[in-house]
């Protein structure tokens, strides 16, 4: 059995609502204020979905978060396919 990384990048509500546990979440807020750009980077794997539709890692910490301006998301994902 072979794994490959299927990378979604720039990923949708809809991606992130249909992530997947075991899926490696990137999460990046990135605003300017003033002349300062601030990036907040949230990673992990997910475990489990809230009832309100955002993503948390094993220990509780999100991963995701509703949508918001400036928010980026990256999901890699392993794939293993059955070799014959």
């Amino acid at each position: 059995m072979n794994e490959e990384i299927v990378t979604i990048e720039d990923a949708t509500t809809e991606d992130v609502i249909g992530a997947r546990p075991g899926d490696y979440i990137i999460w990046e807020h990135t605003r300017q204020r003033g002349r300062v750009t601030h990036t907040t980077r949230r990673e992990g794997i997910a475990h489990y979905l809230k009832p309100d539709g955002y993503w948390v890692a094993e220990d509780g910490e999100w991963l995701t978060w509703p949508e918001a301006d400036g928010v980026t998301i990256t999901i890699h994902r392993t794939v293993k396919e059955v070799q014959a």
